[in-house]
């Protein structure tokens, strides 16, 4: 399942702000896609001549911080975000991407979408929406983040753990996991995207510059 990914900011920045030399932004602490994230924002934003500070939390805790206007916005959150998240301004170009996998050290399980994950102990990581929204009704435990959601599935605890594909394969070699531990990774299949990544990062490169001259 591809998820683009996008920058969020503060609605009640001001024009004045957005001409300041840094920007303050939010950041789930231990997320692997969003250290390419932040590194995409930085060169796009360095075309205007902004500086980005990143500002790690727990996935809860940034979209409080990005939201209240502690900070003045998030590095990335999943489309549709300003809906539940209202003071929140969604810039209108993706940056990044991921695909959801359940991880599980099952061999046997067959996954072709959410509805598949409902007989099985979930675990999936605190303020990551998707999941959540997508794991209501289920058996399922919040987790400050994918190295606790690793820990559950080989202590017995969890029987699957949904994340991001690229976040669970560098956390298990940095783990020093092998793959006979957890041996099984399924992508939990959707409608794919209209873009690929490659698409996505040349837009962003090469629109955001148009998104903050024109429409801020």
């Amino acid at each position: 399942m591809k998820i683009l990914i996008y920058s969020c900011l503060y609605l009640g920045l001001s024009g004045q702000a957005l001409g300041q030399e840094t920007l303050v932004l939010s950041s789930v602490k231990g997320s692997i896609d969003a250290e390419v994230s932040i590194a995409v924002m930085k060169e796009a934003y360095d075309m205007i001549g902004i500086n980005i500070e990143i500002r790690e939390f727990g996935g809860k805790e940034a979209l409080h911080a990005s939201n209240s206007g502690m900070v003045d916005g998030e590095i990335e959150r999943i489309d549709g975000i300003s809906k539940i998240c209202p003071n929140l301004r969604q810039v209108q170009i993706p940056i990044n991407y991921f695909n959801l996998h359940a991880f599980s050290k099952m061999n046997n399980i067959v996954i072709n979408g959410w509805y598949d994950l409902k007989p099985y102990k979930l675990g999936i990581t605190e303020g990551m929406i998707i999941t959540g929204q997508n794991t209501i009704g289920m058996d399922v435990k919040l987790y400050k983040n994918n190295q606790e959601l690793f820990e559950m599935i080989l202590a017995d605890s969890i029987e699957i753990a949904v994340m991001p594909l690229m976040n669970g394969k560098i956390i298990l070699n940095r783990m020093g996991i092998s793959n006979d531990a957890i041996p099984k990774l399924v992508e939990i299949v959707e409608a794919p995207s209209r873009l690929d990544a490659g698409q996505v990062i040349i837009l962003c490169c090469q629109r955001l510059r148009v998104y903050f001259k024109f429409f801020l």
